[in-house]
């Protein structure tokens, strides 16, 4: 029978459909050491909104951490979550680096350090190589898939992997021949967060970080030799059109998480268009609803709520929050908008989409 995301373990923190939001890596200004206390609010504050959790990617700035950094980040992260009661919450962190020996290296450390599921990037310093290459990219994620202890996503980006470009011929093959393969991240998407992704991926990842820290007081400063954005910059960017769009439909949708959380708090019933009606019991909400073959999500792209008590949907929770992209509106906080499309990671500042059981063999396309 076809595994279910990788074969080489049996996963604690099954993937759930939803959104998965790349999490930045968090500096100090002066030492450009790692400021490990905003990496953990930040992970349990995208938790707690009901997103998944992807380190050391693009996002991340990988390439710019030593191996040691790398599992720091991970196992800060693992305990933040751990902390806050949420034991279930998986992590996807990325362990792609020059070789495959030093991909295998930092896949089985990073499994040690509390991932769940590692995301892999060809490396694309030979890109003159391998960019050509099928049969060479195809025995790269053969041999890592194989020596992992944890299931394996391909990642896509021909934009952080010097122009490295994977088909959708030679992604299937990956996906059907290597049992490990969990899933893949795909850099394509189009609609509302797409568009606002791909504009502020203009100014990359210090326009987020930019945006960050302007809306929640915290994102800091890139690690040298990428600079910061400058304030002019900025405020272009927050003033543009994709990104004032972005922000209204978060307004849009908070305003009806705030009645609905209003709602619920009185034990009043509220259908969500699926048939589906939550009510609430002692301020906790309960969805009436048959679980799906895939299991209840964690990390719902739609507006139906987790009855699992480390999803909170009480009056207390938080509110949904812009994942790592201050201007992607993720998850919770798209609601049912953001159900069905995939979103755009041909720019830094992309989300991840899971879909469980896509295809024979339930692989994940993200």
């Amino acid at each position: 029978m076809p595994a279910i995301n990788g074969t080489n373990t049996t996963p604690t923190r099954p993937l759930r459909p939803g959104v998965w939001a790349p999490i930045p890596t968090f500096f100090l200004p002066n030492s450009q050491d790692l400021d490990i206390p905003t990496l953990k609010k930040h992970v349990i504050h995208i938790a707690h909104a009901n997103i998944g959790i992807l380190l050391c990617g693009s996002m991340g700035e990988a390439h710019h951490l030593s191996p040691e950094e790398r599992i720091l980040v991970i196992t800060s992260a693992r305990e933040a979550l751990d902390s806050a009661g949420l034991h279930s919450i998986p992590i996807i962190a990325g362990t792609g680096a020059g070789s495959t020996r030093e991909t295998i290296k930092l896949s089985k450390e990073a499994a040690q350090a509390g991932a769940d599921y590692s995301i892999v990037i060809p490396s694309g310093y030979f890109t003159g190589a391998l960019a050509s290459d099928r049969a060479a990219l195809k025995t790269f994620f053969k041999e890592v898939s194989e020596a992992s202890p944890i299931p394996v996503m391909i990642y896509n980006y021909p934009g952080a992997s010097g122009g490295i470009d994977m088909d959708s011929d030679l992604i299937e093959e990956m996906a059907m021949e290597l049992p490990n393969v969990c899933g893949v991240k795909l850099t394509c998407g189009n609609g509302i967060v797409a568009r606002a992704d791909r504009t502020v991926a203009v100014t990359g990842i210090a326009g987020t970080k930019w945006m960050m820290e302007k809306r929640y007081g915290y994102g800091g400063v890139c690690r040298r030799p990428l600079s910061p954005l400058s304030n002019q910059a900025g405020e272009t960017l927050l003033v543009h059109r994709h990104v004032t769009d972005i922000e209204r439909l978060e307004k849009e949708i908070e305003m009806q998480k705030g009645l609905e959380r209003k709602h619920l708090k009185n034990g009043v019933a509220i259908p969500n268009g699926n048939g589906v009606t939550k009510t609430a019991t002692n301020g906790v909400s309960v969805s009436n609803t048959t679980p799906s073959p895939s299991g209840n999500s964690a990390f719902s792209s739609t507006s139906n709520a987790s009855s699992s008590p480390e999803t909170p949907t009480t009056s207390d929770a938080p509110s949904p929050v812009l994942s790592s992209s201050p201007v992607t509106a993720t998850a919770a906080a798209l609601g049912k908008k953001t159900k069905g499309a995939h979103s755009r990671s041909g720019s830094l500042t992309s989300s991840i989409r899971s879909l469980v059981g896509s295809r024979k063999g339930k692989k994940t396309v993200v």
